[in-house]
């Protein structure tokens, strides 16, 4: 009971909400590679004690989830795809939180067509895949995109429209065909699942991947 001077399990809001600006600052691309912001995710790459080298297939499927909003988990799991392909790893992020996508605005592409385009209308999910000159199209700009080697092995699966129904989307047979596909042309797929406490889809999710990491805040959740 916060009433009564304890703290709530998790909060829905933070005090102020960063502007996009802000929160791309937290991307790789701003920091310099051998830093101790970038290395962090590295580290975290080696303690999923997962195979993950270049060429690996079928590639390994890694979800991120937490258990509240604004937690970190979409600029976590971007960062873990961006630093991964930096490493060499063919890698496909997966824009499956339905409920809030993010990563598209992060990284100044369009959300639409995406994935929803896919499992609704049966179109090929290889032709809705975001890359390099995309992402030079975009908001992030010529300048940052130079500045991160690697960037020629990220590629972005976008959410697309809102669906009605998103855990019957992420649960269905077409989403187990699209990743077993991916699985067959990447070496790692990130999925950003929307948040575990709030919402069923991660609990259908996980099954289909190798691991789910669970983000939370220190000393809020």
């Amino acid at each position: 009971n916060a009433g009564q001077g304890k703290a709530p399990f998790f909060s829905l809001s933070l005090p102020r909400q960063d502007t996009m600006e802000e929160i791309r600052r937290r991307l790789v691309f701003f920091h310099p590679t051998k830093s101790s912001f970038v290395e962090a995710y590295h580290t975290l790459r080696t303690n999923l004690r997962l195979e993950l080298r270049p060429g690996t297939r079928p590639g390994a499927v890694i979800g991120f989830t937490s258990a509240g909003i604004s937690e970190g988990k979409t600029i976590t799991s971007a960062n873990f795809a961006l630093t991964a392909a930096q490493h060499g790893l063919k890698t496909l992020f997966i824009e499956a939180d339905l409920r809030r996508p993010a990563v598209h605005r992060l990284l100044g592409v369009p959300r639409e067509p995406g994935l929803t385009d896919c499992i609704l209308a049966n179109k090929p999910w290889t032709e809705m895949v975001r890359g390099t000159s995309d992402f030079l199209l975009g908001e992030l700009g010529l300048e940052n995109l130079m500045k991160a080697p690697g960037i020629e092995n990220f590629r972005l699966l976008p959410s697309g429209p809102s669906p009605q129904n998103p855990a019957d989307l992420l649960g269905s047979a077409q989403m187990d065909r699209i990743l077993r596909e991916a699985r067959a042309q990447y070496d790692l797929i990130v999925v950003d699942c929307p948040p575990v406490m709030l919402f069923a889809d991660a609990l259908l999710l996980g099954p289909k991947t190798t691991g789910l990491v669970l983000v939370y805040k220190a000393g809020r959740t």
